[in-house]
């Protein structure tokens, strides 16, 4: 058994945001492996597999005090997120799984973003309606796409390795666009106030 170490190049990289790959390590491991479906696969459960040994968990600056600030103004804030079940138990060590009404997130519910079976199981189990709602997420095509179909308002993030995506059209502009943590608290107060 080798472990491979992979860095993405930036022409590959790009390839990725700009294909909208719903999930990087899926097509970097398709790709590495030359398409073979069945190969593809087992690497990619024997990685997921692992993602307990990972904690590569880290909190944005400030993100703290946005939780607490959206909390206090008597919102609901859910998860909707593309992660294995063990984040749960990560953003309660962090200090920070108290201020999330629920565990929307694909390891628990087994739905992946952009699938909108995902946002709408959120919706529910928070107990409102899309439109009611704000995403706030950091891609375009799993987080901004599906939430603008079911109706919702929208904050993109432009942080990490999706920070270049662009909107392919008009209908996938999201409602605000912000660098950092005060940036959605500003960007969220805005459209609560509108």
């Amino acid at each position: 058994m080798w472990v491979v170490r992979l860095t993405l190049r930036m022409p590959l990289r790009l390839r990725l945001i700009m294909t909208s790959a719903s999930s990087v390590y899926r097509s970097v491991i398709w790709t590495l492996t030359g398409g073979e479906i069945d190969v593809s696969r087992r690497i990619y459960e024997w990685i997921e597999g692992r993602a307990h040994l990972r904690d590569l968990f880290e909190l944005r600056p400030g993100i703290v005090e946005v939780l607490e600030a959206l909390k206090e103004r008597g919102l609901k804030l859910g998860l909707c997120a593309n992660q294995p079940a063990v984040v749960l138990e990560r953003l309660e060590r962090q200090g920070i799984g108290h201020y999330f009404s629920n565990n929307g997130i694909s390891g628990v519910l087994g739905l992946r973003k952009p699938d909108v079976r995902l946002f709408v199981r959120v919706c529910q189990d928070l107990g409102v309606g899309p439109s009611e709602c704000i995403m706030v997420g950091d891609r375009i095509d799993n987080d901004i796409v599906p939430a603008k179909l079911l109706g919702m308002r929208t904050v993109l993030i432009r942080t990490g390795r999706h920070r270049e995506q662009q909107p392919r059209s008009w209908d996938e502009i999201p409602d605000f666009e912000v660098e950092d943590a005060p940036g959605i608290l500003r960007a969220v107060e805005k459209l609560l106030d509108s």
